[in-house]
């Protein structure tokens, strides 16, 4: 019993260390992704987001997996727990900034469409005479 025991609190302990390796990892690619929005650097985006999509599908594996067994989750060590919610509260955070940067970049893009726009449909100033 104490051997089958053992094992679960090493799976989930593994459980758990995997998660923290996968929220580091998304963490990583959140601060390139916004610091290339605040640089402007849109395109360099798009080279991030094949891994983004890979380990965002890890993170959502990782997360089901570690909730199944709350049991053995108590017997993980409080360092590793202590770990994973700082680094859940840093992938929300840059989440959240991620979100408002391109809030901003998309508000700064429709209001240049716009006076664009709004410039094709101004008419022409008439010429004036001189007298």
């Amino acid at each position: 019993m104490f051997e089958v025991q053992s094992k679960i609190n090493a799976e989930a302990t593994a459980h758990v260390q995997a998660l923290i390796d996968i929220t580091s990892s998304l963490n990583a690619i959140f601060e390139q992704e916004n610091t290339a929005i605040k640089a402007g650097r849109l395109d360099e985006i798009g080279t991030l987001q094949a891994d983004k999509a890979r380990l965002a599908a890890s993170y959502a594996l990782s997360i089901r997996t570690v909730a199944t067994d709350r049991v053995a989750l108590g017997a993980v060590d409080d360092g590793l727990l202590m770990q994973l919610r700082a680094l859940t509260e840093c992938f929300e955070d840059r989440a959240s900034c991620q979100r408002q940067l391109l809030d901003e970049v998309t508000d700064a893009s429709e209001s240049a469409d716009l006076a664009a726009s709004s410039d094709e449909e101004a008419p022409a100033p008439k010429a004036v005479a001189k007298i």
